[in-house]
């Protein structure tokens, strides 16, 4: 069974979980319920977990 994706907070941290599509040069779009932009220095899997520390850069429209 395919888990859903997820987001969660642990003290100081965030935990999320999504498809990871590539997007180039070891980015990735991280389909979580908040899409975020990662970078990997090794290939994620399709399915991929990250932890994210502060401090964090985020970016809106």
């Amino acid at each position: 069974m395919e888990k859903a994706p997820f987001i969660e907070r642990k003290k100081d941290r965030y935990r999320l979980g999504g498809e990871a599509v590539p997007l180039g040069e070891g980015f990735y779009l991280l389909k979580a319920p908040l899409p975020v932009v990662v970078y990997a220095e090794v290939s994620l899997p399709q399915r991929a977990e990250v932890l994210l520390y502060p401090p964090l850069m985020l970016f809106r429209e």
